[in-house]
């Protein structure tokens, strides 16, 4: 929308046009030529006559009417606009970077945790804890070494002994990058494991589980259990029961995971193949005092599902595990030994029912269940939350669409296009001919794909509000995506979502004979707040309309890299790299973010 400031007035705020004021020429209005499909000037003289001119001369006609400050802005347009991209660039990224800051380890804990100022009294969630030389410490998870770090910096010296079990160069990564607070020091009393390379668990890690699970079986009626939970924890506690072996339960992570199971799947059948698991660690501690202090990366918070429920009641079944194996199509993929021990345990009716008979007695399980205490003190929501903060101190509209996105990474990426149609088409400076009927077909494409007609209300009302204030809109969502695995390449469920988007909106460009969509810029980001997407050194990827451009002149292929899930690998070859997120290990997790900004340019 082009305007000079000495010219406008107030009374050119107008919803579907913008008037420009001379006190000497008369009025100047700009409004669109539906029929040529391009900007036009329609101008009025005092004498009352009227004429038109295309855009390409107007910058003439202002100067002929003394307005060269306006007639330089039009023909410097193109250079202000390709500024602009870089900026939305940039914002993206900075958006993504204080959503991952906002939930960061250490601070989490101290927000959560409180001393006394005699430092003998523990202050957790309107609980209190005596502390006398009496806690132990065991931790599994990406963001577990900063949390070890907090604690020890508060109550260190009532720590008796602790093990945690973090990812496999962890501590070398934070060490690198100056990230001190997040390494536990090497005089603590808190023993470190490093293991489960590329996510998957392995026998550092089994190391890691045994040692834990030899620790909370001599624990006290008085003593204090500080269980710090974060994403990646169950490939960080792998405890199968015999005969079960570590290598049947990888095999079996490799299986579903490629199958397109969910984290919630493959959570579950640890649950019930696993010592640790499905409330096994809390067990385990009893009589001991139990506090869990989680960061939530899973959908909805479940507290069964983060890191396979190890504090928690078993909610699960053997039958449940065989229903998901026979779901995904892989009951005769998995080991022998899974398939035989579920179905043993089904067929002995080690059902919920049995298991858990606090179900017929809430009196009974609470009372076997009050000496533990879970507290989520991070979660994708608070990320969320920040990055739409962040988006508004930019400029931007935002609103948040979700924090429990889920499915496939290829369905997620194709909706996230037609969301960013659909948002483009309710920006209020698109006519009704040109927008109306798309903007009705791409509502039915989203609401069959499963967005609610409340969430279209919310991006609609951002949109208008976005235009009305000439503002860019910012779509924040967060949430956990699958990939179903066919090829050979290498990638991750980020990188692939974003390789999809690129491929999908472009040819929603191609499609936009108006010419509507073209007037914005879009720039569509989706990267794990771990900053690790699949076995990658990427958190995820930010891409736009210039990508796939960029691909074709590279003579690649987009589709061929998707389709052999070699997102990383064609990401890496475009260009100076600058679509992948490479921001290193963060020392949090709370699921991914996908951030859509959308700006338009005329």
């Amino acid at each position: 929308m082009y305007r000079c400031q000495n010219w406008v007035s107030k009374l050119s705020r107008t919803f579907a046009t913008v008037c420009i004021y001379t006190p000497r020429h008369g009025r100047l209005l700009v409004a669109y030529n539906v029929t040529e499909n391009r900007r036009s000037i329609f101008y009025n003289t005092r004498k009352g006559t009227g004429s038109s001119c295309p855009v390409s001369t107007f910058p003439t006609l202002l100067v002929k009417f003394g307005c060269r400050q306006f007639a330089t802005a039009l023909s410097n347009t193109e250079k202000l606009n390709q500024m602009d991209v870089q900026n939305m660039h940039k914002d993206a990224r900075e958006i993504f970077d204080a959503a991952v800051r906002s939930v960061y380890p250490p601070q989490m804990v101290r927000n959560a945790v409180k001393l006394s100022e005699d430092g003998t009294t523990l202050h957790i969630d309107c609980k209190e804890y005596k502390l006398h030389n009496n806690v132990y410490v065991v931790g599994f998870g990406k963001a577990v070494s900063g949390m070890a770090r907090a604690v020890d910096d508060l109550i260190g010296q009532h720590i008796v002994s602790g093990i945690i079990s973090i990812p496999h160069g962890s501590q070398n990564v934070f060490k690198s990058i100056e990230k001190e607070d997040l390494c536990v020091k090497d005089s603590s009393k808190i023993k470190v494991y490093e293991g489960a390379e590329n996510n998957l668990p392995d026998e550092n890690a089994h190391s890691a589980a045994m040692a834990i699970e030899h620790l909370v079986q001599n624990l006290r009626v008085d003593d204090i259990l500080l269980v710090l939970i974060s994403g990646g924890g169950s490939a960080l506690l792998p405890s199968p029961i015999p005969p079960l072996t570590l290598q049947d339960e990888l095999e079996m992570t490799r299986v579903v995971s490629r199958s397109g199971g969910t984290i919630q799947d493959l959570n579950v059948l640890r649950q019930n193949l696993e010592s640790l698991k499905g409330g096994g660690l809390a067990q385990k501690a009893k009589p001991a005092s139990v506090i869990s202090l989680i960061l939530s990366d899973v959908i909805e918070d479940k507290l069964d599902i983060i890191s396979s429920g190890p504090t928690t009641p078993l909610l699960s079944s053997p039958r449940q595990c065989i229903q998901i194996l026979e779901r995904l199509k892989i009951k005769d993929k998995v080991p022998a030994t899974v398939k035989e021990a579920l179905e043993q345990k089904a067929s002995q009716k080690k059902s919920l029912e049995e298991r858990s008979p606090y179900q017929h007695n809430i009196q009974s399980f609470e009372a076997q269940w009050d000496y533990v205490q879970n507290l989520i003190i991070g979660s994708n929501s608070i990320a969320t939350h920040a990055a739409s903060r962040v988006a508004a101190d930019k400029g931007y509209v935002p609103v948040i669409l979700t924090n429990t996105l889920q499915g496939e990474a290829k369905e997620a990426a194709a909706m996230f296009s037609e969301l960013a149609k659909y948002a483009i088409l309710s920006f209020g400076d698109i006519s009704p001919n040109q927008g109306k009927s798309s903007l009705c077909e791409t509502e039915v494409g989203l609401t069959k794909r499963g967005v609610s007609k409340m969430d279209l209300k919310r991006i609609e009302e951002s949109a208008d509000k976005a235009y009305n204030s000439q503002a860019g809109l910012c779509i924040v969502c967060g949430g956990e995506t699958t990939v179903n695995v066919k090829g050979k390449g290498k990638g991750g469920r980020n990188q692939e979502m974003a390789l999809t988007f690129a491929i999908e909106f472009s040819k929603t460009l191609a499609e936009d004979k108006g010419g509507v969509l073209k007037k914005f810029h879009v720039e569509f980001l989706s990267a794990g707040t771990d900053g690790q997407d699949g076995p990658t050194d990427a958190a995820g990827a930010i891409v736009n309309k210039y990508f796939i451009p960029a691909v074709i002149s590279s003579k690649l292929d987009p589709n061929d890299f998707l389709k052999n899930n070699d997102s990383y690998t064609l990401f890496k070859s475009v260009g100076d790299s600058n679509y992948l997120i490479q921001c290193g290990l963060t020392g949090t997790n709370v699921m991914d973010i996908q951030i859509i900004l959308i700006k338009s340019f005329s």
